[in-house]
Order: structure tokens, then C-alpha cells, then sequence
């Protein structure tokens, strides 16, 4: 945990464009929200989505931050507002088959992507998920590359989003963007695959 003058001056070098000082911002409230919007929205993959939109907004709108709290509690503030902005849209419109087995928490991208072993399926999970599986594969072809790559690297190799920024000489943020636009650009392709398209 980083003192409260440590944070001003992160916060400091943040507003002048400071990507790092964002990134060791970042890297101090994880877990807190992040455990946080799990207990809000339920399931890991909606939390990590909301997150995600949460550091991209931050970032955007961090000259804005007054200081007059602590920076996981501005943060964790906008990941609510997210959170309760997309409960509503979801009150408003009936969810796809792909994104109630991608974001009701039963399914995953790890699972479809990992359960290749047949003595980890049973009965009709297995033909199940080898058809959805076959069905995302098709989908991750169709993605832009820099989204593609990403994508592959969090879920088949199980990187962090700092290894993968390592490993693509690019920054978290930028990773954490184009995660966020592989799930958004997958869920479109998926839709466009279910229609025969």
C-alpha cells in the first residue's frame, strides 16, 4: 500500500501523461476493487470487464480527479457507475446466447479454450462444449490481430496483463484496451456465426 503523498505524486505525474505513475496507481487498488465488483456484479468476467472500462475511463478523465480521496476510491467509484449503467442496459434488452454462457459466470473463455481433455468432460458437456468451442475459435480467427493476440495470450497461455505488455513491448493500458475490444468485437462476430453469416 502506497502512502498518501506517494499516491499525490503519482497522481501528479498521471495528469502529465505519466503511464507508469498510472499503471503503479493501478497496480495498488487491484485487488480492492476488483474483489469489490466481483461482490457487486457476481461473476469474475463481468468484474474484470467493468474494470477494464473502469482503468480506461480513469485514465481519460484523471485530470478531472480532485484529490479530495483516495485514488481506489475514485476509481472504485466509476467501476459502480459502470457497473449500474450496464445492469440497466441489461434490464432493457434481451442477452444473446453467447453472452449469457460468456458472462452469467457458468462459462468462460478458460474453460471453452481449456477443456480439451476428455476426462474432464462428461455426457452432453462434451458435445456442448465442443461445439461452442469450435464456435470461438472461428470467432478468434476473425479478430484483428493485435486484438487476436491479446486475447490468446490472457486466456491459452495464462498471462498477466504485464507479462503481455512485456511480451508485446506495449504498455498495460494498451492491453487492457484491446482485451477490452477483442471481448466487444468476438461478441459481434459470435452474432454474425450464430446468424449463418
Amino acid at each position: 500500500m502506497i502512502t498518501l503523498e506517494e499516491e499525490s505524486g503519482l497522481i501528479r505525474k498521471t495528469k502529465a501523461g505519466d503511464q507508469r505513475s498510472f499503471e503503479a496507481l493501478e497496480a495498488n487498488s487491484r485487488e480492492k476493487i476488483f474483489l469489490h465488483m466481483k461482490g457487486v456484479v457476481k461473476n469474475e468476467l463481468d468484474a474484470e470487464e467493468i474494470y477494464q472500462k473502469g482503468l480506461i475511463k480513469a485514465w481519460k478523465k484523471i485530470k478531472k480527479f480532485r484529490g479530495d480521496c483516495r485514488f481506489s476510491t475514485w476509481l472504485c467509484r466509476i467501476c459502480y457507475n459502470l457497473a449500474y449503467d450496464e445492469f440497466r442496459r441489461k434490464k432493457r434488452r434481451p442477452t444473446s446466447s453467447f453472452e449469457q454462457l460468456m458472462e452469467s459466470g457458468t462459462l468462460t473463455e478458460e474453460k471453452i479454450f481449456k477443456i480439451t481433455d476428455k476426462k474432464q468432460r462428461t455426457g452432453y458437456d462434451d458435445l456442448e462444449l465442443l461445439e461452442l468451442k469450435r464456435r470461438l475459435e472461428r470467432v478468434v480467427a476473425k479478430l484483428p490481430r493485435k486484438h487476436r493476440e491479446v486475447l490468446l495470450m490472457l486466456v491459452t497461455k495464462d498471462m498477466s496483463y504485464s507479462e503481455i505488455a512485456k511480451n508485446l513491448k506495449i504498455s498495460s493500458g494498451t492491453v487492457m484496451s484491446r482485451i477490452f475490444y477483442a471481448r466487444k468485437y468476438a461478441k459481434k462476430i459470435y452474432k454474425q456465426i450464430e446468424k449463418g453469416n
